[in-house]
């Protein structure tokens, strides 16, 4: 009995375990869904703000009027940049592709009809994903001597005739997308961020490196389905298994956004420590119990089998024809010490009736001697 308590309250704790270190587990991938979200937001809301500043800027008088100077326009583009430390470029081409003003006089006069921004901001705003500075890595200061790359923000630039005068363009940084990401790292998880097409745009991986080769179906998680985030565990390609927490970009407002994917990761050993902690604090303790369980239970069982053995060795005594020893009294209500006074009271009974007996055979037996004296007397006279 002391085994199936045992054997029975460890199914039950590893039933309890493993139902709570799963729900653990699904927490844990809802609240790394639920992280990966907030990280798009924050890049989504920030790269609202650019299109905002590069829209209001470009109906300013003295932006879109062909009679404002060039000097003036740079100034006003110059302090739009200093607003924003993370502009590397904010300039204007006309409405033939040509560059007109830029800050710091970089790319005025230069040919950029074939430039993304300059072809696609002509109708509506515009915003191009994370490249390469083809251009300004030229020109612009770069101690570092490592390659940068830009994101592109347009709106078209219309008179008050509603004639196209040109687009008006800012290059942002992308360190700026990394230090926000970066404001969101917490110890022992990494953060990505791809684009539509599943290049890594920012992580612990090489820039525009493909996902797919590090993490096939997580990818895949990402590209079936209408979910906007999810949770998987996934093995990558170097042999570590991760929680992974994934969210899709769906824009900010009028910002429709770039498709940008925000992933986050942990090893599943660290993730789920917790889950498996708790389980095993219930084994523990349903081990615990068990064996608590089972030492009562050896306890009451001794309880009643103590009496009985003592019961049963008088019993045999008492046939053996012992009647002078006494059973041993049991006090209490219960069936043993029913069965103790029982005993007792048969022996009781059983030793005044062979008493009884044997008194009546003393009787006869003096009463057969005095027979026989009195026999003999007869006989003599």
């Amino acid at each position: 009995s002391g085994t199936l308590a045992v054997l029975l309250s460890l199914a039950l704790s590893f039933y309890a375990a493993e139902n709570s270190k799963q729900q653990i587990e699904q927490s844990e991938g809802e609240s790394f869904a639920r992280r990966a979200t907030t990280i798009l937001d924050v890049m989504d809301r920030g790269m609202f703000e650019r299109t905002r500043e590069i829209q209001n800027a470009a109906i300013l008088d003295d932006i879109r009027e062909p009679g404002v100077s060039v000097a003036r326009k740079r100034e006003i583009l110059e302090r739009l940049q200093n607003t924003f430390n993370a502009y590397a470029w904010v300039g204007i081409c006309d409405a033939h592709g040509i560059g007109l003003v830029g800050t710091g006089k970089y790319l005025e006069g230069k040919d950029l009809n074939q430039r993304p921004w300059c072809i696609k901001g002509r109708d509506n705003y515009y915003v191009g994903d994370m490249h390469d500075a083809l251009l300004l890595s030229k020109l612009l200061p770069n101690p570092s001597g490592e390659m940068f790359y830009l994101v592109d923000v347009a709106a078209p630039v219309i008179d008050k005739m509603g004639v196209l005068q040109g687009v008006l363009c800012g290059h942002i940084f992308w360190h700026w997308a990394e230090e926000a990401l970066d404001s969101k790292k917490s110890p022992g998880k990494d953060i990505f961020l791809l684009s539509q097409d599943g290049l890594v745009l920012s992580g612990p991986e090489p820039a525009r490196s493909d996902f797919a080769k590090v993490a096939p179906r997580t990818l895949q998680a990402i590209k079936q389905g209408s979910a906007t985030n999810g949770y998987l565990l996934e093995r990558w390609a170097n042999g570590k298994t991760y929680l992974v927490g994934w969210a899709k970009s769906s824009g900010y407002r009028e910002y429709a956004g770039l498709g940008w994917v925000a992933v986050m990761r942990e090893d599943v050993t660290q993730a789920f420590a917790p889950a498996a902690q708790l389980r095993q604090r219930i084994l523990l303790m349903g081990l615990g119990l068990g064996l608590l369980f089972a030492w009562m239970g050896w306890l009451m069982a001794g309880r009643i089998v103590r009496p009985i053995a003592r019961i049963s060795a008088a019993a045999d005594k008492i046939a053996a024809g012992e009647l002078t020893y006494h059973a041993p009294a049991v006090q209490g209500d219960g069936e043993v010490a029913h069965l103790s006074t029982a005993i007792h009271d048969m022996v009781v009974h059983l030793t005044r009736e062979i008493a009884q007996r044997r008194k009546a055979e003393q009787g006869l037996r003096l009463s057969a001697k005095v027979f026989e004296s009195n026999s003999e007397a007869i006989m003599i006279t």
